[in-house]
């Protein structure tokens, strides 16, 4: 699941040179957000709207496919 998220990133080109349906999708990205996180860390600049932004990801992601996952684990079991 987590390799077609970093195509939609500014991992390799600036997202302003991006088309403009593309920078939308890597403003919200999750990958993008953890890159530009490390990148900021790294580098200096910018990190805790990224860092928040990647944690608020993680937290839905989590509240949404944790009970799924046990729902699917207790049906097999």
């Amino acid at each position: 699941m987590l390799f077609p998220l970093t195509f939609g990133t500014s991992m390799i080109a600036p997202a302003e040179t991006l088309p403009d349906w593309l920078q939308a999708w890597v403003r919200v990205n999750p990958v993008g957000q953890l890159m530009d996180a490390s990148r900021g860390l790294m580098l200096g600049g910018p990190v805790a709207s990224h860092v928040v932004v990647a944690l608020a990801w993680s937290a839905g992601l989590l509240v949404v496919f944790a009970p799924l996952a046990v729902r699917a684990y207790r049906r097999r079991t």
